[in-house]
């Protein structure tokens, strides 16, 4: 069954009944009214019906069936199905008993800080749930917008707390940034605002990163001659002279490119500072806004991750803490979302979503627990 063309459908309107539709997709009656019903309390589509939770009403506001009592919502649950070793189930629970439907994931992408770990330890379910998915078959990638490390200090990192992990299947900003404009920017001159982890990912992909005009007074106006380009970046480091220099730079007209733009970063006990309020201050002085951002929501992040996975969008899942990146950029992909709860974001933020994630848990643990 097509869940999504059904769902098409109903989001275009039109003439077509209940009945026609059932025909059209070979899905039993009782089935698709269910259906209809989570769309509904998803958000998906519009309960136009006078009478409360009627999952017969569609998007064109008509009502195609006689009312009666329906069962609660249906809960999406992750399966593992005699056909395909890799989807998830949609089970439906309908007057004539249980049915399920199944939507192909061959691929999983997972944020990592607030999602898989927090500071050196690995999150509740994080190191049991990514062996349960590998062994199932599963494609693993995992992405940052932290570009304060190498891609490979992430995967021992990562094997270090039980989840072994080579370079291959870790994302940065960092090196998605330095992936892009060596294919598009080869030739420009770079300003950094950064640590020396990204100074070092920005070389290795060709690229000709400035050092600090320190032969220029910080508390001056640094001529910043020769700066193509400025890239800001989470900087732990960051003083005046960077902010200085970066100023004088978009003022005289170098490019704004950004690795990330998270507000804070969570650590044990809190967060501290992320790159996006060095952006938004930037912005604020020179009235500029930024030209490209390579890490979460981007799609430039997504597009790295799905090629390196070998599957389409609407096969893959992308799990992570953050709304407005993680959650964001798999929608934005036509990915399957789960937003877990280890992170910054709550049940209640997440559910209150124009567009709610596909799967709110409270960690990766509970993604196994639900596969048959």
């Amino acid at each position: 069954m097509q869940l999504r063309e059904v769902l098409k459908a109903f989001e275009e309107g039109g003439s077509m009944s209940l009945a026609e539709m059932s025909r059209r997709y070979d899905v039993d009656l009782p089935l698709l009214e269910e259906m209809i019903q989570f769309w509904v309390r998803k958000g998906r589509l519009r309960d136009a019906c006078n009478v409360g939770g009627c999952g017969s009403c569609h998007a064109n506001g008509s009502c195609a069936a006689a009312h009666h009592e329906h069962q609660p919502a249906p809960p999406l649950r992750v399966g593992n199905g005699a056909q395909d070793a890799n989807f998830i189930e949609l089970k439906l629970h309908t007057r004539e008993g249980t049915h399920f439907m199944s939507i192909a994931v061959d691929g999983f992408v997972f944020d990592l800080d607030g999602t898989i770990y927090l500071g050196e330890k690995a999150l509740p379910g994080s190191v049991e749930g990514i062996h349960h998915l590998r062994e199932r078959g599963k494609r693993v990638l995992f992405v940052s917008n932290k570009p304060l490390e190498p891609r490979d200090a992430y995967a021992a990192k990562l094997t270090r707390l039980g989840i072994p992990t080579s370079a291959d299947e870790v994302i940065t900003s960092a090196y998605v940034l330095g992936r892009h404009l060596a294919r598009t920017q080869p030739d420009l001159r770079y300003y950094v605002i950064g640590e020396d982890a990204l100074r070092h990912e920005l070389r290795g992909h060709g690229l000709t990163v400035l050092n600090e005009f320190e032969d220029q007074d910080p508390k001056s106006v640094i001529d910043p001659a020769g700066i193509d380009a400025v890239v800001v970046a989470f900087d732990r480091t960051l003083d005046y002279r960077k902010f200085n220099t970066a100023y004088q730079a978009l003022m005289t007209g170098a490019h704004f490119y950004a690795t990330n733009a998270d507000k804070t970063c969570p650590m044990p006990g809190g967060a501290i500072p992320d790159a996006g309020a060095t952006i938004t201050a930037l912005e604020h002085i020179t009235g500029r806004r930024l030209e490209l951002l390579a890490g979460k929501p981007s799609t430039l992040t997504m597009q790295v991750a799905l090629d390196q996975l070998g599957c389409p969008a609407d096969r893959c899942m992308m799990v992570g803490d953050r709304l407005e990146t993680d959650i964001r950029m798999g929608q934005s992909a036509g990915m399957l979302t789960t937003a877990v709860l280890t992170g910054v974001a709550t049940r209640e933020q997440a559910e209150q979503l124009a567009q709610p994630p596909t799967f709110i848990v409270d960690n990766i643990g509970a993604i196994p627990a639900l596969i048959h």
